[in-house]
């Protein structure tokens, strides 16, 4: 079976990180990865992983069961308490099949499982499944988001359209009244200031899809044209 082609070979390479304390290990899963298209993110030690985790964005996890410190086990209870199985998949890998450790780990959030020694094809082919399932998930997010954000986007410029007109025509006829009045100038630049905003925030809708600023250190705002 060639499950090389699973992917799109045009699409980004897909980040897979490995948590093993064995460095053989690590090396092998490396080169296998490698050959298939994937970027291998090798991790020899689970400590901080929550950290690493959100610094290298991995798409899925190789988590090797028997680790001394924090055992595999641990791990993945740490990390399906940030992350679901849509959002990170997590295969998990041991030499040994202890019926208590698959139980377990099934309880807690796993993916699948990969048995060492493994065979190559089936364990590629394992990963590039979870990985089209993640891909799969990650777009229907995508979609609803948008479609919330359009929503949004209708929706308040409906609102604010209709007052700010009302505001520009009882605008125009005071400035017929009294065209030197600074006061009314001021208002009439705030008035014209939204109304830019209202219509850039519409090209939002005509993009069909939408780009973020980051704000501040934990929120992001839509980009519109300047």
């Amino acid at each position: 079976m060639n499950t090389s082609n699973l992917l799109d070979k045009s699409e980004k390479k897909s980040r897979i990180m490995l948590f093993d304390d064995s460095e053989v290990d690590r090396e092998l899963g490396c080169l296998l990865l490698e050959k298939y298209g994937m970027t291998p993110l090798p991790q020899p030690s689970p400590v901080n992983c929550l950290e690493i985790i959100a610094s290298e964005a991995p798409d899925l996890i190789l988590l090797d069961i028997l680790m001394p410190v924090v055992s595999g086990i641990q791990l993945l209870r740490e990390i399906r308490e940030k992350y679901s199985s849509l959002e990170l998949p997590i295969i998990m890998v041991t030499a040994k099949a202890d019926a208590l450790d698959v139980v377990e780990a099934l309880k807690l959030g796993t993916n699948d499982f990969i048995t060492k020694p493994f065979d190559h094809e089936v364990a590629i082919h394992r990963i590039q499944t979870h990985l089209i399932i993640t891909k799969q998930f990650r777009a229907k997010v995508d979609a609803k988001e948008l479609e919330s954000i359009h929503a949004m986007i209708a929706t308040y410029s409906h609102q604010i359209n209709n007052p700010l007109c009302i505001a520009l025509i009882h605008l125009a006829r005071l400035t017929a009244q009294d065209k030197v009045n600074p006061d009314l100038q001021q208002i009439e630049i705030a008035l014209r200031k939204i109304e830019a905003l209202v219509r850039n925030t519409q090209l939002v809708l005509k993009k069909g899809s939408v780009e973020f600023e980051q704000y501040s250190e934990y929120s992001k705002t839509l980009k519109l044209k300047s």
